[in-house]
């Protein structure tokens, strides 16, 4: 049984949130997120990533975000918004 088994690792990219703003929200440490990519929240929260810089993102958050917070994690999807 043992010998049949193979585990599977799938790589995730996370980071974490700053800050969030009315709708925005600041996230550190998502190096590979790309200008328009969907990113995951918790709860369910989706964003786009529109301002990619080198130490933060900025992300247009969809859906109810008011239950967000600082150090929260952030994942990316490799999806694109359009």
């Amino acid at each position: 049984m043992r010998e049949a088994f193979a585990p599977q690792l799938t790589p995730r990219e996370v980071g974490t949130i700053i800050n969030v703003a009315t709708g925005i929200a600041k996230v550190s440490g998502l190096p590979g997120v790309g200008f328009d990519e969907l990113v995951t929240f918790p709860n369910d929260v989706l964003g786009i990533a529109f301002n990619v810089d080198e130490d933060e993102v900025g992300i247009v958050l969809l859906g109810e975000y008011w239950r967000l917070h600082a150090g929260d994690e952030v994942q990316r999807t490799a999806a694109s918004w359009t």
